[in-house]
C-alpha cells in the first residue's frame, strides 16, 4: 500500500513519503503503531540503565554521542570492573551505533528509535522486546532492527 502511494507520488514528480502516509500504513498493519512510530518519547524515570539505546540514541549527532560524553562516574568508589563497564559502552556506541544511527539517517526516511511500550511487559511477547530502529526505505518498506536487551549485552 505504502509502494502504491508512493509510485501515485513519483508520477506527480514527488519522491519522499510524508509522515501522514507512513502513519497510516503502520496504523492499518496494527493499531497504533504508525502513531506510535512518529511519538516523541520523554526519558523514563526511575532506573537507568547506561547501556540502553533510547537513552542515548537522540544525543547521537555524526561520531559524538552527548550521553556517553555526560556518562559520568557517580562520587563513591567503584571497582574496577565497573570502570571497564563504562569504557566498553563508549566504545560500544562509537563502534556499533553512532555509524549505525549514521548509516541510517542517510539511507532511510524517519529514522528513528520506537522504545517498547511502558505497559507492556517482555512476558506478553513471544521473544524478549526492549525496542524498535527503524526506518522507511526509498521503496517503502519499513527496514531496521529490534533490541532484546539493552544495546550492550554483558552476559
Amino acid at each position: 500500500m505504502l509502494c502504491q502511494t508512493h509510485r501515485q507520488k513519483t508520477e506527480l514528480g514527488l519522491a519522499e513519503y510524508t509522515e501522514t502516509d507512513v502513519k497510516q500504513v503502520l496504523n492499518e498493519i496494527s493499531r497504533n503503531s504508525g502513531t506510535r512510530f512518529f511519538k516523541t518519547f520523554k526519558m523514563k524515570r526511575g532506573r537507568r540503565y547506561r547501556d540502553f539505546l533510547d537513552y542515548h540514541w537522540d544525543g547521537i549527532k555524526g561520531s559524538s554521542c552527548t550521553y556517553c560524553t555526560n556518562l559520568t562516574i557517580p562520587e563513591r568508589r567503584f571497582v574496577r570492573s565497573k570502570l571497564r563497564e563504562f569504557e566498553k559502552i563508549r566504545a560500544n556506541y562509537k563502534a556499533v551505533y553512532r555509524p549505525l544511527k549514521a548509516a541510517m539517517e542517510s539511507k532511510l526516511q524517519f529514522a528513528r528509535f520506537v522504545p517498547r511500550p511502558r505497559r507492556v511487559r517482555n512476558e506478553d511477547y513471544v521473544q524478549p522486546y526492549e525496542g524498535l530502529v527503524a526506518g522507511i526505505t526509498a521503496d517503502g518498506i519499513l527496514c531496521g532492527l529490534y533490541f532484546v536487551t539493552g544495546a550492550f549485552y554483558y552476559g
